[in-house]
């Protein structure tokens, strides 16, 4: 597992980490656009291709940002995303 994570592994539970054999649940990465995170939530939405450098961009603004807290479940026999979910945690204005 790498440690481009988007946010620190340490948050997640220990017993969430492998919900089941050949699942990682791990921080989203900067390297999961090849792993088919977007082609995943084109499931849901539309979700139009993403060249590398918009992914970079898109990626490094919600990292900078800490309100997204985005997990994903890697299969790592297939070496592919198959589940994600994003908290969003906004700062409340003083």
């Amino acid at each position: 597992m790498t440690s481009d994570g988007f946010f620190p592994l340490a948050l997640l539970p220990e017993h969430m980490r492998e919900p089941a054999a050949g699942l990682v649940m791990r921080p989203l990465e900067g390297s999961d656009l090849d792993k088919g995170f977007v082609a995943l939530l084109g499931q849901l939405t539309q979700a139009p291709p993403l060249s590398r450098e918009r992914w970079i961009e898109v990626s490094a603004k919600m990292q900078d940002s800490k309100c997204y807290y985005t997990v994903v479940v890697e299969d790592t026999g297939a070496n592919k995303i198959v589940a994600t979910a994003t908290l969003f945690a906004e700062v409340p204005a003083a």
